[in-house]
């Protein structure tokens, strides 16, 4: 929640006071702070990693159709 109000830029006071109201919770402005502080220092640092230390998996899909739409085939290559 505190991460969604942030994004829509909201300040820490306006998440704290929207926190209070609807669930009843105080948290300290220190606290929200904090919290998306982390948050982007995480993303932060996995924006900038190495692609190469990445495993990404890519599944490419080609459908080819005749002119009449009768008959398709699917071909599915998996790249790693």
């Amino acid at each position: 929640m505190v991460l969604a109000l942030y994004q829509k830029g909201l300040t820490t006071r306006d998440i704290q006071n929207y926190i209070m109201e609807i669930y009843g919770y105080n948290l300290s402005p220190e606290t929200i702070s904090n919290i998306t502080d982390r948050v982007i220092e995480k993303a932060t640092e996995w924006q900038n990693r190495h692609l190469e230390e990445a495993r990404t998996a890519y599944i490419i899909i080609s459908i080819d159709m005749d002119r009449g739409g009768r008959e398709f085939e699917i071909l599915a290559k998996y790249f790693q």
